[in-house]
């Protein structure tokens, strides 16, 4: 029974700190059933199902609406599969699995979370751009105009319309395998 004890607490721990510890062969029989939650972590249907809802909160196509007879660009895939936008959103999806549909929506679908690609990407920075620019040339408050614009521009605009990877994934990478000419030919 005291052995029982100290293996659940070895077992507790692993879980807490998601980490393994060694056993010995006499011990095997005691852990049935108590490494489920290894599993549960290496088992990809919870990431499967998680990514499935994901993708229909933010409302992006699945894979398996793929028409038949497109072919599928694999070279296209394991490139963003490889990206640091991708690795992110992978991370974040072994983190999201007990979050419910609104706290993943906030997170994926707002109107925040999807403006943010365009805000930061290239005609959104060309627009601030032009913006400053134009602000420092008018005559007698163009200098501290264009100065506040500038550290709206560098602050507020990264805290209101921050860019993170799971973000760019589903923003970008992601829809880019289902357009045509890129990932399916």
């Amino acid at each position: 029974m005291v052995a029982n004890g100290g293996l659940n607490s070895r077992i507790e721990k692993m879980r807490n700190y998601n980490a393994l510890s060694g056993f010995i062969d006499d011990e095997l029989p005691l852990f049935s059933g108590k490494l489920d939650f290894l599993t549960a972590q290496l088992s990809p249907g919870n990431r499967e199902r998680t990514f499935g809802r994901v993708i229909r909160i933010r409302e992006l196509p699945s894979f398996d609406l793929n028409p038949p007879g497109r072919s599928f660009d694999m070279e296209s895939f394991l490139e963003v599969r490889a990206g640091k936008e991708s690795i992110a959103f992978r991370a974040w999806l072994r983190n999201i699995h007990n979050a419910t549909d609104d706290e993943i929506r906030e997170q994926v679908a707002s109107v925040r979370t999807k403006l943010a690609p365009f805000v930061h990407g290239p005609v959104g920075k060309a627009v601030r751009i032009a913006i400053s620019t134009v602000s420092g040339l008018v005559p007698v408050y163009g200098l501290p105009v264009g100065l506040i614009l500038s550290v709206i521009d560098s602050y507020l605009l990264e805290r209101v319309f921050p860019v993170s990877g799971p973000t760019a994934f589903l923003s970008r990478q992601y829809p880019s395998l289902f357009e045509k000419g890129a990932a399916h030919s």
